[in-house]
């Protein structure tokens, strides 16, 4: 699927519609909150590019962005870019409407003056984006709609010039593509099972049912007075309004006494109908599934649609770099080689001028995804590979003011007796903890003699047997350490920080 433009005249119908009755029907669909959510992933993702002039050095690869203009062409680029859609402060608008609009009927209608001196005259002279259904073909101008009025169109001067945006088809080119038009019926189910739930919600029968009560059985009533059927229901309607405006008043709780001959009671036990079926049990299931297929049918993966409840915390990540570099990246360079074609070099031919290659392009910046590489950072520092900073940065940690001396000092101690057992004494000694080691090391089994409670006993296999054969506070730095490239790369290799 490409993106095309062309002059707006070429597409319009005899009678001067351009919007079909699907794409008006996928405008409808945008109001439920599933296609509103995807419209409003991909339009916040427009809306945080920066459009800037670029130039293609190399073939095949995209374009440079132009930093410092050096010919008369890349200064006029500029000088248009700065008024192009009311300017850098109003072009995330631009691009917020331009998501959207490639998500529901992927066809739009880009209208402006090439010369930015006509928005003086005329305000629809600054470029901006329009629905199909704010765009007529009169047989001799072409109006747009911008009230809710119907018959309030403003005629365009010849000089505002009038663009069709849209996604080809694959196999009818004159007509757009989209998620929304290819989801139609799917989305539409969506809408059915709504309607039903919402109808079992508030319809009298469903909620409530008929109940037969047998001729001549004998009702309570209001007045205390045998009536009949009516005088009785008006009887439970007072009793569950009492109910509901006070829970704890006896009358939720208190059963209504009817007394009726056994075979009466019988047949009005079975003389309760309701108008429940299977298909009201599963109809949230069904909706359900209807979901999960709209969601497979947008371009955004479906875990941004349906949640991430059902992701980890490491590729929840991933998701969102797959968003950006796979869905979002593409539509963007669709955007901006429609607006290179229909917009830049028309208008610096205005001005006579050459386009030297000069494309329009986006800083995508502002929507990249900062992968988690806090794993692979702590690791380096262990190695001593990085500073300090980069750790700090990694980890998301850089705005910390580093530990004092006496902090560091502390906490290489605490370091130290985690690591080195036999340490521990002259650590708590040093942080100024007085501990009766005699006692505590009988208690925990070893000797009266003041030695390390972690050093062994005879019931301790651990003790140093001989001066050359190490105990276990001597760890091999091959149990500690991994052999090769970087974490998780080893099976002896923890990734958690301690």
């Amino acid at each position: 699927m490409t993106a095309a433009v062309q002059p707006l005249l070429e597409h319009f119908t005899m009678d001067g519609v351009q919007e079909s009755s699907r794409v008006a029907r996928a405008w409808e669909l945008y109001e439920s909150p599933e296609v509103r959510f995807a419209c409003r992933q991909y339009a916040n993702a427009f809306a945080s590019t920066k459009l800037v002039i670029g130039k293609r050095e190399v073939l095949w690869h995209d374009p440079v962005p132009v930093l410092e203009p050096s010919t008369r062409s890349e200064q006029k680029a500029f000088e248009l870019l700065e008024s192009f859609a009311g300017g850098p402060s109003q072009q995330g608008e631009f691009l917020d409407r331009m998501g959207t609009y490639f998500v529901v009927s992927g066809d739009m209608a880009m209208v402006g003056a090439y010369d930015p001196a006509h928005m003086a005259d005329n305000k629809f002279a600054k470029w901006d984006l329009w629905s199909t259904t704010e765009i007529r073909w009169t047989g001799q101008n072409i109006k747009i709609r911008e009230h809710a009025v119907e018959d309030v169109w403003q005629t365009l001067p010849d000089y505002i010039k009038h663009l069709r945006i849209w996604n080809r088809h694959p196999r009818r080119g004159w007509e757009s593509d989209s998620p929304v038009l290819a989801a139609l019926k799917v989305l539409e189910l969506v809408g059915i099972y709504d309607d039903r739930l919402q109808a079992e919600a508030i319809s009298r029968l469903v909620g409530a049912g008929v109940w037969m009560i047998p001729q001549g059985m004998s009702l309570p009533t209001v007045t205390g007075e045998t009536g009949g059927p009516q005088d009785f229901l008006e009887l439970m309607k007072q009793v569950a309004g009492i109910a509901i405006k006070d829970r704890r008043s006896a009358a939720a709780m208190v059963p209504i006494l009817v007394e009726a001959a056994t075979d009466d009671i019988e047949a009005a036990a079975k003389g309760q109908i309701d108008f429940h079926s299977k298909f009201d049990e599963n109809v949230g299931d069904l909706q359900d599934r209807a979901i999960r297929r709209w969601a497979t049918g947008i371009d955004l993966p479906a875990e941004v649609l349906l949640g991430l409840s059902t992701a980890t915390h490491w590729n929840a990540t991933l998701i969102s770099e797959d968003k950006v570099q796979t869905f979002i990246y593409p539509s963007l360079r669709r955007a901006t080689s429609n607006m290179t074609i229909g917009w830049l070099r028309p208008a610096l031919a205005e001005f006579g001028l050459e386009h030297e290659g000069l494309e329009m392009w986006f800083d995508g910046s502002g929507i990249k995804t900062r992968a988690d590489t806090s794993a692979e950072a702590q690791w380096a520092s262990d190695k001593f590979m990085v500073n300090d900073g980069t750790t700090k940065r990694s980890l998301g940690l850089s705005e910390t003011p580093d530990p004092t001396n006496p902090e560091l000092k502390r906490q290489m101690l605490l370091h130290m007796a985690k690591t080195l057992p036999a340490s521990v004494p002259g650590v708590l000694k040093e942080l100024g903890i007085e501990v009766d080691m005699e006692n505590f090391a009988s208690l925990s089994g070893g000797d009266a003699g003041g030695s390390s409670p972690v050093g062994g006993g005879p019931d301790h296999p651990g003790r140093p047997k001989s001066g050359n054969q190490p105990g276990p506070q001597m760890v091999q730095e091959s149990d500690r350490m991994p052999s090769t490239g970087g974490p998780g790369r080893t099976a002896n290799l923890s990734t958690k920080r301690d």
